[in-house]
């Protein structure tokens, strides 16, 4: 099943461009799932943007036609906004939100402007130079940042390798962009500033410089040389099935490639390798548990939010869906709202119940990593979002040992304890998974006791309710 964030909407935006790419049937409701607040509400909006005008040709924006084109659509719905909105704003503002696509998005307000002052003709493109398109404006520039390599783009935004002009320094900036540059997404960017801005730890990123009200709004934070945990599980996936070795350290990967990196081997198949594994995590809860101290819950930890530094060592990366225990971050959540990635998602989180989401449910999301990095499969799987959720709320843990051979009984003990379906009979702490880790290593007895066989046949019966209550008849017969 493919990982996708449930909070925010990723539209595919370049359907909309033309009705041989799904526009009409857009249009006409049988679109793919544009709702809610993503851009400027499917309907109305968007068929008045349509029928008022033709958006930008494809063809023009060779050799980046896709990310040009998604550009200037996102241009155009915000236009219309701050036109429905009384708002004015210079050429030179909208072309700080959209870095790289200067010329198309100049070209596409010069043709608003003609068409709002009746005349008709349409403007050529290529009209436009790149100079002149950015006036005094640099185009790389946002901020006191020189913007260099584009590390990677996400649905509301990307991340850049920046210099810092002030001081000659090398950031990576993470920028919000295009009709994504909502109220409640810069509430969000400011939530992930000032959580980290909060923490001062080895293993989480820090936050160097922020400025969530500029446009675009974006965060500075240190550029790290390693990969991510998930990149390294994909290769080591791929390793395994193809017989090359189910361990190994992966190097390079998202962000910049380390050259001498080290990390730890996933998919174990030796105690020594199974102890580095569970030293990486040990720290990694750690590190957590550092967060939990200063009020800071992640509610996204995964592979991909658990970077292996060049060193070896874990660093958690994106709090943008952390809340700090003050009200504020579930102001911004509606009650019953989902946030966070399915398949590492607490069953409270899946529920909805997020007055229980707490310290907890980061612990469970860290078993669901610590489980899939020794055996090459999550937990819990389902074809569907409801398969998967019925089985985070139902399915019992399953025993990793016929994937993962080296993983003894005290360790199936700590993933069945991390990954319990009662909150309260998880590990009250991160810093409890990390000891028990450490225990482990150390060759000590582990404070683990999962679920005893009484409640164990208690949660069977509520997974089987109709064979549990012929069972019972037969015993009173």
């Amino acid at each position: 099943m493919r990982e996708e964030r449930l909070e925010g909407l990723a539209i595919p935006v370049l359907r909309l461009f033309h009705p041989d790419h799904g526009l009409a049937q857009l249009l006409r409701g049988g679109g793919s799932g544009v709702t809610g607040s993503g851009v400027a509400g499917s309907g109305g909006r968007l068929a008045r943007l349509v029928h008022r005008r033709p958006l930008y040709h494809l063809s023009a924006m060779e050799p980046h036609g896709e990310e040009t084109a998604a550009a200037v659509f996102d241009f155009v719905c915000l236009y219309e906004e701050d036109g429905d909105e009384g708002r004015v704003r210079s050429l030179g503002e909208y072309l700080r939100r959209f870095p790289r696509h200067e010329v198309a998005i100049a070209e596409e307000f010069l043709r608003l402007q003609r068409e709002e002052a009746g005349q008709d003709a349409p403007l050529q493109s290529g009209l436009i130079e790149p100079a002149a398109a950015g006036h005094d404006e640099e185009p790389d520039r946002v901020g006191p940042y020189r913007l260099l390599e584009e590390l990677g783009q996400g649905g509301q935004g990307s991340v850049w390798v920046a210099e810092d002009t002030r001081i000659r320094r090398t950031v990576a900036l993470k920028l919000l962009a295009g009709a994504f540059v909502t109220d409640h997404r810069r509430a969000r960017l400011r939530r992930e500033a000032e959580a980290l801005a909060a923490l001062a730890h080895p293993c989480i990123c820090p936050v160097l410089d922020a400025d969530v009200e500029a446009d675009p709004p974006w965060i500075a934070m240190p550029v790290l040389e390693g990969h991510d945990l998930g990149h390294a599980l994909e290769q080591a996936r791929t390793r395994a099935g193809t017989g090359d070795g189910a361990g190994g350290s992966v190097v390079g990967g998202a962000g910049k490639p380390a050259a001498h990196g080290r990390g730890p081997v996933l998919l174990p198949s030796t105690r020594s390798e199974l102890h580095g594994l569970l030293r990486f995590f040990e720290a990694a809860a750690r590190a957590t548990h550092a967060a939990h101290e200063a009020g800071v819950v992640h509610r996204d930890l995964k592979p991909g939010n658990l970077f292996v530094h060049q060193e070896g060592r874990p660093v958690l990366l994106d709090f943008g869906l952390a809340t700090d225990g003050s009200g504020v971050g579930e102001a911004l959540t509606q009650s019953g709202d989902v946030f966070g990635t399915p398949a590492y998602m607490a069953p409270e989180q899946h529920d909805g119940r997020m007055g229980e989401v707490g310290p907890r449910s980061d612990v469970f999301a860290l078993g669901v990593t610590l489980y899939e990095a020794l055996t090459g499969e999550r937990p819990f799987q389902g074809a569907s979002l409801f398969e998967l959720q019925q089985a985070v709320l139902h399915a019992p843990v399953a025993d990793p040992r016929p994937r993962c051979p080296v993983a003894g009984d005290d360790l199936v003990a700590v993933l069945r304890v991390a990954l319990d379906k009662d909150p309260s009979r998880r590990y009250p702490s991160a810093l409890g998974l990390a000891e028990d880790l450490r225990r482990i290593c150390d060759y000590e007895p582990v404070e683990a006791r999962p679920a005893g066989p009484l409640l164990r046949l208690g949660r069977w019966a509520r997974r089987n309710p109709g064979v549990a209550s012929g069972q019972i008849g037969r015993a009173h017969v």
